[in-house]
């Protein structure tokens, strides 16, 4: 097996930057939530995440999302939270491929999410 070059892998992070500016664009015009999104380094891949907080805005963030680009969203529930996740395997946009992911945690209680916790202020 032919190990794979920092050229070839360079190529696939491009054709992921191609969709997500695309998406990017749509996210503009069609007023869908900000994610936070991340390029992959094996393969043409793009990962967005939902850190809305509330964390209850996360679910209806990535339906809009998977809805925007006709994929269908899994859950799973552990440990008090709930994984909602759409993934596209090479979607053909913007004239090129990449495999796209949309994910979120919700959290069952709210307070449980450290990411929503305000810090007190000293007293």
């Amino acid at each position: 097996m032919t190990p794979i070059s920092d050229p070839e892998r360079i190529r696939w992070q491009r054709q992921a930057v191609t969709i997500l500016s695309h998406l990017l664009d749509r996210a503009a015009t069609e007023h869908l939530p900000v994610l936070s999104w991340t390029i992959g380094d094996a393969g043409a891949t793009l990962a967005g995440r939902s850190h809305a907080i509330p964390d209850a805005d996360r679910g209806p963030a990535i339906q809009a999302w998977a809805a925007a680009l006709g994929l269908d969203v899994r859950e799973h529930s552990h440990g008090g939270m709930t994984t909602l996740t759409a993934h596209g395997k090479q979607m053909s946009l913007a004239g090129t491929w990449a495999s796209v992911t949309v994910t979120a945690d919700v959290w069952d209680d709210e307070d449980a999410d450290p990411a929503s916790q305000q810090p007190q202020e000293n007293r």
